[in-house]
């Protein structure tokens, strides 16, 4: 339906002023600005509106017109120090900031007819997805769905202290509090809605190094955010909170050469918001969430001179209450798992440098498992596991210049990276190679 225009403008400053080796200021302040505007034709969603259904090869599509604009501006500073008190150590930081996102949407949708009333292929506006044939009808024109303006300013402060107790023992107390804003305008009815609150996230965390070899960890935190957007039938969403603990374990192997982590983790989240597999472009409330899991990480080099990174995950993340969407009756249940994430991945990379004569070699090879994901929500629908392989290679020419080239995906595996319905899958890049010369000035 011709281009879809994207822009995408951003400035930003930092300013950092030591008063002292122990004490320091930090000042920044950034504005993006962003746009997004063109007309599609994309996949109908709704069971009853889709042919596809029903004859095995018919696509009912929608075609819409997007004009999405915002700006984001954002102000920070914080103080750091470095001091003694009470016969202990504390490296505190103290800070404000301050955040205003504006965000415009003009949003116009034509849907095709209900497959009940056994529509034509012009008005379900099908394509035959084993022989398509393009512009066989006119196109569409889209009407009203959504012209809304969100605006939210938020102010947060925060202090954070980390006290080393003794030389085995610290711990981080810290608090932050946010207060958020949100005007909520429906230019197309002048219905306007606003929310504001306030709240008190607090944090802490502990270090033991039990032996030069190995540390232990502990952390539980609070967090707060707002959620900017609205429901498909307008509702604005509550905002979002989080309280998260991780517990885990560092340690080094061969005299330090290599170093690890392994953590527990667990998260709870109360208005969670997912895809509406609906109404594309929209979200739904799912109401609280959860995820748990392990992880492992090490990284570091092996005899020979090989430098090694391996990181495995193991995740749960489910839905943890049951909801139901009016518009559609799509239960999510409790327990339900949420869509693209994966319960296992893993990566391992391994590279090694090399001298040519007077010039330097490093060659390398990764490998990145990702396992099976719920695709849609409160689905069956499954994206597969997948393992892509990768090589790499640079060679230093000079201290000034260096040739560089990688391939991804090195046997072409087709792989799906992620979805939120069963006709709306992203389909992963073939195999791909690059080369590029780095020059130093």
């Amino acid at each position: 339906d011709g281009p879809i225009k994207a822009d995408a403008t951003g400035q930003q400053v930092e300013i950092q002023h030591d008063f002292s080796p122990a004490w320091s200021l930090l000042l920044g302040a950034g504005f993006r600005t962003t746009s997004l505007t063109g007309f599609s034709t994309e996949a109908e969603l709704a069971a009853a509106r889709q042919k596809l259904n029903v004859d095995g090869k018919s696509l009912s599509r929608q075609r819409r017109f997007r004009d999405y604009e915002a700006d984001h501006a954002v102000l920070r500073g914080e103080v750091s120090g470095d001091f003694q008190a009470l016969g202990v150590r504390h490296r505190l930081l103290v800070g404000a900031d301050f955040d205003r996102f504006e965000n415009s949407q003009l949003f116009l949708r034509f849907r095709p007819a209900a497959v009940s009333g056994n529509p034509s292929d012009q008005a379900a506006n099908v394509i035959d997805v084993f022989a398509p044939v393009y512009g066989r009808f006119p196109l569409p024109t889209p009407g009203p769905q959504t012209n809304r303006l969100d605006v939210q300013e938020a102010v947060g402060l925060y202090i954070q202290d980390q006290i080393s107790l003794s030389d085995a023992l610290q711990i981080r107390l810290g608090v932050r509090y946010d207060d958020f804003s949100l005007e909520s305008l429906n230019r197309a009815t002048g219905v306007s809605q606003s929310r504001s609150e306030s709240r008190l996230s607090p944090q802490v965390g502990l270090v033991w190094t039990a032996a030069p070899s190995l540390s232990l960890f502990a952390a539980y935190g609070e967090g707060f955010r707002s959620n900017i957007g609205a429901t498909a039938k307008g509702e604005i969403f509550e905002p979002e909170t989080s309280r998260s603990f991780e517990a885990g374990l560092r340690f080094t192997l061969l005299e330090g050469d290599l170093s690890g982590t392994l953590a527990y983790f667990s998260m709870r989240k109360s208005q969670v918001l997912a895809a509406d597999p609906a109404n594309p472009g929209f979200s739904l409330p799912i109401g609280k969430a959860g995820s748990q899991g392990l992880e492992f990480d090490l990284n570091g080099r092996l005899p020979g001179g090989i430098e090694a990174l391996l990181s495995y995950a193991y995740v749960e993340a489910e839905a943890r209450s049951d909801v139901l969407d009016p518009n559609f009756s799509l239960q999510i249940r409790k327990g339900d798992r949420l869509i693209n994430i994966p319960a296992h991945t893993a990566n391992a990379q391994l590279a090694r440098d090399f001298a040519v004569g007077a010039t330097e070699v490093r060659l390398g090879a990764g490998v990145q498992h990702v396992g099976e994901r719920l695709g849609e929500t409160a689905t069956k629908f499954e994206l597969p596991a997948y393992t892509l392989v990768r090589l790499f290679g640079a060679w230093r020419a000079t201290d000034r210049v260096e040739v560089f080239g990688e391939i991804q995906n090195l046997f072409d595996e087709t792989y799906y990276t992620n979805s939120f319905s069963t006709l709306w899958v992203q389909p992963g890049s073939p195999r791909t190679g690059s080369v590029g010369v780095r020059l130093r000035f």
